[in-house]
């Protein structure tokens, strides 16, 4: 049985999933644990209706690349984060439940926050809160790192 420390992280494009990436890479250093960054992949809607089993592979494959060079671009400038193992998951689903059911025997799991509008929330629901409210383990909400406003510059 291994008991390596494990934190999930959900892993997406923007840039409050690529703060909570570094953070959980962090954290998995400090613990000498792993980190499973988990991409939840929606299919597109297709409107044509077929009796033929949707092929998955292709799609899930490309979601799992993309995945992939999400995790290299945010931790190209973390030092020591080749130090640590990140596996890269994509996965079919809501990101939600599919967070949930990645992180049922993590040490934690870290979710990437951002603000946005209320009929955003309203309509779309907020992953962080779903995850906050469902998980069996800590939930850490990492907000997206601010960048910096190019009209302030030092003189």
């Amino acid at each position: 049985m291994d008991s390596t420390p494990v934190i999930v992280v959900g892993l997406d494009d923007d840039p409050g999933a690529a703060a909570a990436l570094r953070w959980a890479v962090e954290q998995a250093r400090l613990r000498a644990g792993t980190v499973l960054a988990v991409y939840a992949y929606n299919e597109p809607v297709v409107a044509d209706v077929n009796l033929v089993p949707m092929d998955h592979a292709p799609s899930l494959e490309q979601a799992q690349m993309a995945a992939e060079v999400w995790r290299d671009t945010a931790l190209l400038s973390v030092p020591g984060a080749s130090d640590v193992p990140v596996e890269v998951e994509a996965r079919i689903g809501p990101a939600g439940p599919v967070l949930i059911d990645a992180a049922a025997e993590a040490l934690m799991l870290v979710v990437g926050s951002r603000e946005h509008h209320p009929l955003y929330r309203l309509v779309h629901g907020s992953v962080s809160h779903y995850c906050v409210s469902r998980a069996t383990c800590p939930v850490v909400a990492v907000p997206a790192e601010e960048e910096p406003d190019p009209s302030e510059h030092k003189r």
